[in-house]
């Protein structure tokens, strides 16, 4: 499946799927709000083409469309209710293209 061009992985905490994607991806960004969780994965990712960034899933540090899409592999089921996936999935609309 082609994700795109910049594709997002939201919520990737240590990493468990993250090196299974950039196999496929031109460019990948996985962004993590937990500060020991992104700096482990920096550590753990080393010298690949995944960008790690620190932020918030509801709050994407991106301009609109920049992003050609996001996976959430290991986040919803971190997120307490479906009332409060409205502001992460709106955030990644706007991200996307």
């Amino acid at each position: 499946m082609d994700l795109g061009d910049g594709v997002l992985e939201e919520g990737p905490g240590y990493g468990a799927r993250t090196d299974v994607l950039p196999e496929s991806l031109r460019q990948q960004t996985a962004v993590e709000i937990d500060e020991e969780l992104a700096a482990m994965l920096t550590q753990y990712v080393g010298q690949s083409s995944v960008e790690i960034d620190r932020g918030d899933a509801g709050a994407l540090p991106f301009p609109d469309g920049r992003l050609g899409g996001a996976v959430w592999l290991t986040l919803l089921h971190q997120v307490p209710t479906t009332t409060l996936w409205d502001c992460p999935l709106s955030e990644v609309r706007r991200a996307t293209a």
